[in-house]
């Protein structure tokens, strides 16, 4: 007899607690060597914490695989650094992905078939971005590549076969991304995240004086890092609101110096750099 009440009695909190809302525990465990994953049962968020990078799975073996349908966005904290295969396959309801600058590897099919995923950036951490990486994501409508020398797939041009009709890339001006954009096999939109450059400043200019380029008719320039003092704002009276230039070099302090002037600064790279003046 004190069995069986004890049996009802479990019972009766068991339906109380779920007719309260009572949340389902969260679930979690190991998803690297020093990588974690948690799935909150009240805000379906899936988060992947830890530093290194995720295991690679094979299609449907990730561990939150079995509860893809509940998972509404996914949570990559920074100090991981790279997305396993078939790391978030399959994830249909899933909305948002946030991917943090510690990452530089998308890996194979990453987040193959997320049909509720509709924009992603990718930080300029990412320096490779590998095949299928976001193919079969239907709503997905554009992705922005911060990396000017990100790595894109292949030569099958894959990465985003099966995205929303109209699919944009958004990059900068002489970037991967935008060379990815007009392949002629798997051809997509492409956007830009500044104005394109539209007047260079050769690479063997040591300085500039002030007022030497005042009123010129350009929206974008590029300085190369030979040039070590810029005095004042040798753009003004112009339409210049873009400057190109090296990391702490005196291009970054004219944009520095002069904000009521120059809306971006965008850091180039050696190899960025020579795909544009070539």
């Amino acid at each position: 007899m004190r069995r069986k009440l004890l049996l009802i009695l479990a019972l009766a909190v068991l339906i109380a607690g779920r007719c309260c809302g009572t949340a389902l525990a969260d679930q979690g465990g190991s998803c690297g060597d020093n990588v974690t994953w948690t799935l909150n049962s009240t805000t379906h968020k899936l988060t992947i914490s830890g530093t290194g990078a995720m295991t690679d799975y094979t299609r449907g073996a990730a561990p939150w695989y079995a509860d893809r349908d509940s998972i509404r966005s996914v949570l990559v904290e920074d100090g991981v650094t790279g997305l396993g295969n078939y790391s978030f396959y399959g994830l249909s309801n899933m909305t948002s992905a946030t991917i943090p600058d510690s990452v530089t590897r998308i890996n194979n099919c990453a987040f193959f078939g997320c049909t509720g995923l509709t924009g992603v950036t990718i930080p300029c951490s990412v320096t490779r971005i590998d095949y299928r990486a976001f193919t079969d994501c239907t709503s997905l409508t554009s992705v922005t590549i911060r990396n000017p020398d990100c790595e894109i797939g292949d030569v099958g041009y894959d990465v985003f076969n099966g995205c929303a009709a109209g699919f944009t890339l958004r990059g900068y001006s002489g970037s991967t991304a935008e060379a990815y954009a007009g392949n002629a096999r798997n051809p997509c939109g492409f956007a830009l995240l500044a104005p394109a450059p539209d007047f260079f400043l050769p690479a063997a200019l040591k300085t500039i004086e002030a007022d030497a380029f005042r009123g010129v008719k350009a929206k974008a320039v590029v300085i190369p890092k030979s040039i070590r003092s810029i005095p004042g704002n040798p753009f003004a009276d112009s339409d210049v609101r873009c400057i190109y230039g090296f990391p702490g070099t005196a291009a970054e302090t004219l944009t520095e110096n002069n904000p009521e002037w120059f809306v971006y600064f965008v850091p180039l790279t050696d190899a960025w750099y020579a795909r544009l003046t070539n």
